[in-house]
């Protein structure tokens, strides 16, 4: 089963959403990523480096990339990169590693 790694980033970012239902749904979004739910809203993130994923939670965004652990048979490694409102996102994908 896949791993979710909270980066430094989207663990600041999600504490300023704070306590709540919105906090909520994005922490069982994100268990459900690492179950490799079939119906997520996940699409590629446009103009990023490949391998840059977006998943969709109510008004808010999700910034990460899959990544292999002890090499190309290891275990999936889902990195959270950002946890941005929709509104943000696009200064957000344009800020993420490689995009500089």
């Amino acid at each position: 089963m896949p791993e979710v790694r909270i980066e430094r980033a989207a663990s600041k970012d999600l504490k300023r959403i704070g306590p709540g239902p919105e906090r909520n749904r994005i922490v069982a979004g994100l268990r459900r990523l690492a179950e490799d739910a079939p119906n997520l809203d996940i699409k590629t993130i446009a103009g990023a480096v490949p391998g840059w994923f977006r998943l969709r939670i109510g008004e808010y965004r999700i910034c990460y990339y899959r990544a292999r652990h002890d090499g190309p048979d290891g275990p999936t490694i889902y990195a959270v990169e950002r946890i941005v409102p929709c509104g943000a996102f696009d200064a957000a994908a344009v800020s993420l590693p490689g995009q500089r």
